[in-house]
């Protein structure tokens, strides 16, 4: 009996069980999102975009100013029948047009940059060559909104290395001052960039570290880049940016038409 019942167990399986195809599949799911902000081309050209901004004016307004008072010859340019406005603002034009070139040769960099990128990742299949590509190039597209936040970010540092070089009483004086005015916060947001987005900060730390202007050229940056940032968002940013600036170049030009700027 035992024997029989057993039998029929074993049949009961064989028919049920190992007649029928069982599919067991083993599915693993790797989801793998890489933010925007956390792109290698993406915090590359933000580095590239803060740093040349903020140091490219810094020896040319120095010596424009501080160092021409050093050497007594801007007594002789003052008394040229120009306005002092006038000769100002020549100075800064002359200092952009100089300052400019770093924006353009950064945009060639950038390029250069994503062909290599593009070249070394050639001999890889199509979807890891496609994943690298977009993990560590920055975006054509984005290329002339970074041209004109670098451009901002440029009249910036030279308002503010305007009133620096015409407070200053040498051109080493200026130079130092400027570099460090220009890179402590600049290194400060860049750690806070990095650590993630500066904007997740608040209270008054984060009220302080948003009074930087540099701070908003990041914010800038970061929604360009990421193409998540509205241009209400974008045009605040810009705003600040461009008050910010306007304040610094009023108060430079009052300076520089001080009798003490001789002097």
């Amino acid at each position: 009996f035992r024997a029989t019942a057993a039998a029929q167990r074993i049949d009961y399986f064989a028919r049920q069980v190992i007649d029928k195809v069982i599919v067991i599949r083993n599915l693993q799911v790797q989801w793998y999102t890489v933010a925007p902000e956390a792109t290698y081309g993406h915090q590359l050209a933000i580095f590239i975009v803060m740093l040349t901004s903020v140091l490219a004016p810094a020896p040319y307004v120095s010596q424009s100013f501080a160092g021409e008072r050093e050497r007594h010859t801007l007594e002789a340019l003052l008394v040229v029948p120009i306005s002092r406005v006038k000769i100002l603002g020549a100075k800064l034009a002359a200092g952009l047009l100089l300052t400019m070139i770093y924006s353009v040769f950064t945009i060639v960099g950038i390029l250069l940059y994503n062909f290599s990128i593009v070249v070394r990742a050639e001999p890889l299949p199509p979807e890891a060559a496609e994943y690298y590509i977009n993990l560590y190039t920055v975006k054509v597209s984005t290329l002339p909104l970074i041209f004109f936040c670098q451009f901002l970010v440029l009249l910036c540092a030279i308002g503010i290395g305007v009133v620096i070089s015409c407070l200053a009483k040498d051109q080493a004086t200026a130079e130092s001052i400027n570099n460090l005015v220009m890179l402590v916060p600049t290194m400060v947001i860049g750690i806070l960039g990095f650590a993630g987005s500066i904007l997740q900060y608040g209270g008054l730390f984060g009220f302080l570290i948003m009074l930087i202007p540099f701070s908003h050229a990041i914010v800038f940056l970061n929604g360009v880049l990421s193409g998540v940032a509205s241009p209400v968002t974008l045009m605040g940013n810009v705003l600040y940016l461009l008050i910010f600036t306007i304040v610094f170049m009023v108060i430079g030009a009052k300076l520089f038409e001080r009798e003490a700027i001789i002097a």
